[in-house]
């Protein structure tokens, strides 16, 4: 496989460049071009070499006023990072380690004493990601926890919940650093906000904030789009954040996020000891930060999505490289558009696409039609015709899936791509006339299938 992608997060090889060339510049133009024009995803990126920002472009909308669209500004339009949130959570717990307030070996129960499990569960365990508090990761969970206005509401909702049976393996959990926020206020004595910018003061870049209220349009913080009609539409409702959620409220630009995760590896925030301390040791978590190798290089950081938002930011230790990609508008798939930059950065044959939407007639069509499987992952997909259209449906295990019909968007003769989930559908080595294998791709993961005779 020629990219591998762990955790969502992009590998980059370890090329180094002290400027981007002309001819770079170009591509990384025309794809973040091609994808706003044919409205595939809007946002920010940027990347950096040494600490040095290299490339930046803001293509898309902010939001809209008064019908008028707002473009994105670089630096001055905030975006939601989701769960990158985490990485600052992370770090502020260890500042606070590292200035004695706080231990790793501390019971949770000095802070939360009200919390069911909490005499046997420690700050390290919240950090890893270890722990038996109930599972709160989906939307649904994350709505119901922002209803609580108290600390003690959430403790008690949280108590309503069934814990968490097994503690032997990681078990990604966005309660465990909501809780994490909270001890960073309780033993700093100040809020999250606030502890957050006093830690960060040394840097260049530190526009980081977290938000309880609704959109700030004062602010330029961006809303969240999708597309109806072959139109961006405004998305979700931005929901109001009471206490502080250190799993996923901050708001940030691609500027400051590669600034923040430069001077995390390298020094200049905590010391080496604590961000040793910090990365993923045999699990794919540390504190915060999740791993993501390739071949023998190594890269470090997070994912992110909440409210139609889709976030990256990546540090590769031995290349000294930060990418980050910050999307409040997402139709092709996030990792797809990084492996499309990584391409490009590190001499790689890349063609960009055109993202648009190709016609198959009969004989082009009848290519793709039977049914592919993954036995081992009990996956299947099927390609057939719906009033003479091609129509893909996928089906897992005991057919669970099966009504799963995915809208086909054409992008060449041997790629269909559906928009509404993400989805990638590749199909190779043609035999006969028909396609015996296809590949499909989900947030990162390519999952490989064969036709069944």
């Amino acid at each position: 496989m020629r990219h591998k992608l762990l955790a969502g997060l992009i590998l980059l090889s370890t090329q180094t460049f002290a400027q981007l060339s002309s001819q770079k510049i170009r591509l990384l133009d025309s794809l973040f071009s091609q994808l706003e024009v044919n409205k595939m995803s809007m946002g920010s990126i940027s990347i950096f070499k040494d600490g040095e920002e290299v490339y930046a472009k803001c293509y898309g909308i902010s939001n809209k006023k008064n019908g008028a669209d707002i473009p994105a500004s670089k630096e001055k339009t905030y975006y939601r990072i989701g769960s990158i949130s985490k990485v600052f959570t992370a770090f502020l717990i260890m500042k606070s380690v590292e200035s004695g307030k706080l231990s790793l070996k501390q019971p949770v129960l000095e802070f939360f004493p009200d919390l069911n499990g909490a005499s046997t569960l420690t700050v390290e365990q919240l950090l890893l990601h270890k722990s038996k508090l109930p599972i709160f990761h989906r939307i649904d969970d994350l709505e119901e926890l922002r209803k609580a206005k108290t600390e003690s509401e959430l403790i008690g909702m949280v108590n309503k919940r069934t814990p968490n049976p097994d503690t032997l393996k990681t078990t990604y959990n966005n309660l465990n650093y909501i809780l994490l926020g909270l001890i960073v206020e309780k033993v700093n004595g100040a809020g999250y906000n606030e502890v957050l910018k006093n830690s960060l003061s040394s840097l260049e870049r530190k526009e980081v904030y977290g938000t309880f209220k609704l959109l700030d349009y004062q602010k330029n913080e961006a809303n969240s789009f999708h597309i109806s009609n072959e139109n961006w539409v405004e998305d979700y409702e931005i929901r109001e954040c009471p206490i502080a959620d250190g799993s996923g409220f901050l708001l940030s630009n691609a500027q400051t996020l590669n600034t923040f995760m430069y001077a995390l590896f390298n020094g200049k925030l905590i010391s080496e000891e604590s961000l040793k301390q910090m990365l993923p040791s045999g699990s794919m978590f540390g504190f915060g930060i999740m791993k993501a190798n390739f071949d023998e290089h190594k890269g470090f950081g997070h994912t992110g999505r909440i409210e139609g938002f889709t976030s990256a930011a990546t540090y590769f230790t031995e290349d000294k490289i930060n990418v980050t990609l910050l999307q409040n508008g997402t139709v092709y798939p996030m990792n797809d558009i990084l492996i499309l930059v990584g391409d490009i950065l590190f001499d790689k044959p890349v063609e960009i696409p055109n993202f648009k939407k190709v016609t198959l007639n009969a004989a082009e069509t009848a290519i793709f039609l039977g049914t592919y499987e993954n036995a081992n992952e009990g996956y299947k997909v099927i390609a057939d015709l719906s009033k003479g259209e091609l129509r893909i449906r996928v089906a897992k295990g005991n057919g669970l899936m099966n009504k799963m019909i995915l809208e086909t968007y054409p992008l060449s003769q041997s790629r269909i791509f559906n928009p509404s989930q993400g989805i990638i559908f590749d199909f190779l080595n043609p035999d006969n006339g028909m396609y015996t294998e296809c590949e499909m791709r989900v947030n990162g993961s390519k999952l490989p299938l064969k036709r069944i005779p």
